[in-house]
């Protein structure tokens, strides 16, 4: 669109050209000055053109990303679980200004190890089974979230913050969604986080694993039986 408005320009110079020109060679010798100048600019427009184009194609293709240093990890199959955990994979880095509260959900004593470590929530939750799929607590993690306590990461501490993402990692039809907000804090810092019991969730169980039992229809069936013998007795009396 922008070359046809440098064409539709150059005709109108042409044509005060034509209007005004004193001789022959005058109008050809500025005619090569209007070329001259037509073609730099298309030159130079095409040029931003490629340059933009190929700017935006680079910042499309970058994927999302959860800078954790190696020293912030165990080994590396642990810090490729870390990252995975995060939905998307994506996680920021925030060093903070002043100690804050965070919320660490635990078992005691199924696992009573769990009262203390590195994943740590903002999101407040009222019973277990809430919790358990907000933040995607398989089973085979043994913590039933039954336990809450604050936990006060210290200023200076760098929390990489982001979203729980679904377990198992990846998965779009899990019960265990995720979606509450995480906070990853090395081995190094959770020893100087002050954690805190602040009380026990309401224990509603895990809804990702409720069953709807089966009826038992024993104590029925045997009641029936008993009044149609009931019945029989009482006609052959009769």
């Amino acid at each position: 669109m922008l070359s046809s408005i440098f064409l539709w320009f150059l005709l109108y110079k042409l044509w005060l050209l034509l209007y005004s020109m004193e001789n022959y060679l005058n109008f050809f010798d500025m005619l090569k000055k209007e070329f001259a100048f037509w073609l730099s600019s298309s030159l130079l427009l095409s040029l931003a053109q490629v340059i933009f184009v190929s700017n935006s194609s680079v910042a499309g293709t970058l994927d999302p990303s959860c800078p954790i240093p190696d020293t912030a990890a165990r080994n590396p199959i642990d810090l490729n679980n870390i990252i995975n955990s995060f939905a998307n994979s994506d996680c920021l880095p925030v060093t903070l200004t002043q100690a804050t509260e965070f919320f660490r959900y635990y078992s005691f004593p199924t696992a009573p190890g769990v009262s203390k470590g590195r994943y740590l929530t903002s999101t407040v939750y009222s019973d277990t089974s809430d919790a358990i799929i907000g933040l995607a607590l398989l089973p085979a993690f043994g913590n039933n979230a039954t336990q809450v306590e604050e936990a006060l990461v210290l200023a200076g501490t760098t929390v990489y913050e982001g979203f729980a993402g679904p377990q198992p990692t990846g998965s779009t039809t899990s019960c265990y969604k995720g979606g509450a907000t995480q906070d990853f804090i090395p081995d190094s810092d959770v020893s100087k986080t002050i954690f805190t019991y602040l009380s026990n969730l309401f224990n509603n169980g895990d809804a990702c694993t409720y069953t709807v039992p089966e009826p038992n229809l024993g104590p029925v069936i045997s009641l029936i039986g008993l009044g149609f013998i009931g019945y029989r007795l009482k006609r052959s009396k009769a």
